[in-house]
């Protein structure tokens, strides 16, 4: 069970959110994948990534296996293998410490030119959920 990504080609940015099938069948919170594997490098991403935290959100560390395109897992700490971020506004390992791992369909592809329109969807569907 896996994500297979396939970059889109266009300018800006490639990013997954969770479907209605990775909700029902992962349990997953609404959330997206930051496919920031190379990134992780840029000290603005960081910083990105830190302010976020700092604003209430949760952000989790995305995995791949051999295949560098495939997205498997979703961990509570670490780097290594590290294919993005699962960014959400919902804690995921409250119950469990274990990997969560990621099943087909769960995720589709999404393009934005802005990481903050991709947060932007998290704090729609919270405001559409009446959160």
């Amino acid at each position: 069970m896996s994500y297979h990504f396939k970059d889109s080609g266009y300018p800006g940015e490639d990013y997954l959110i969770v479907t209605k099938k990775g909700k029902e069948e992962g349990n997953l919170p609404d959330g997206i994948i930051l496919l920031g594997g190379l990134m992780y490098c840029d000290m603005d991403f960081r910083n990105w990534i830190r302010e976020a935290e700092q604003n209430g959100y949760y952000v989790y560390p995305a995995k791949h296996c051999n295949d560098e395109h495939e997205v498997t897992h979703i961990s509570e700490f670490g780097f290594v293998n590290r294919f993005g971020f699962f960014i959400t506004k919902e804690p995921l390992f409250v119950h469990s410490h274990e990997d969560i791992m990621i099943g087909q369909g769960w995720f589709v592809r999404k393009h934005t030119t802005d990481f903050m329109e991709a947060l932007q969807t998290l704090d729609d569907k919270e405001k559409a959920d009446g959160r």
